[in-house]
């Protein structure tokens, strides 16, 4: 038993060294999104929706906006998720193994896959808002390695 503990916990420093010192920027491209929409008393309508933007940048995050949004992150985030185009950080987050996990200031979860390059968002905001534009979501889709110019 001692053996596996050792081997299992040699194979998450080895597979958690490289990742956390990770200074690569991701781009992601959403590609199903499915939502729900309030009715009120009629209740929720669910369905597949039109993908509105479900372009991300995944960055890792940098001493000056750290200091910017202090109040906001845990000491230990890694990472910022912004929508491209925008320099507006939506979620922060911590890597864990083969995974960048982030909250969002407001509400929902981005959570990327470093060995598959998958990921998932999820938008509650519909769900406690009364705003018709806002929708429960879950989107999917895929994120690719920007290589770095050395």
């Amino acid at each position: 038993m001692k053996s596996y503990t050792a081997v299992f916990a040699l194979s998450l420093i080895a597979v958690s060294a490289p990742i956390s010192s990770n200074d690569s920027v991701y781009t992601c491209a959403t590609e199903q999104e499915i939502g729900f929409t309030s009715h009120g008393s009629k209740g929720w309508v669910g369905g597949e929706l039109p993908i509105r933007d479900g372009n991300y940048l995944v960055k890792p995050l940098k001493d000056e906006l750290k200091s910017d949004f202090k109040a906001f992150i845990a000491p230990s985030t890694t990472f910022y998720v912004t929508d491209l185009g925008s320099d507006l950080p939506d979620y922060f987050c911590e890597t864990r193994a083969a995974a960048v996990q982030c909250s969002g200031l407001l509400a929902g979860e981005f959570n990327l896959n470093l060995l598959s390059g998958r990921f998932l968002k999820t938008n509650t905001l519909g769900y406690w808002t009364t705003d018709p534009w806002e929708k429960a979501s879950i989107e999917i889709g895929t994120c690719t390695k920007i290589p770095r110019g050395e």
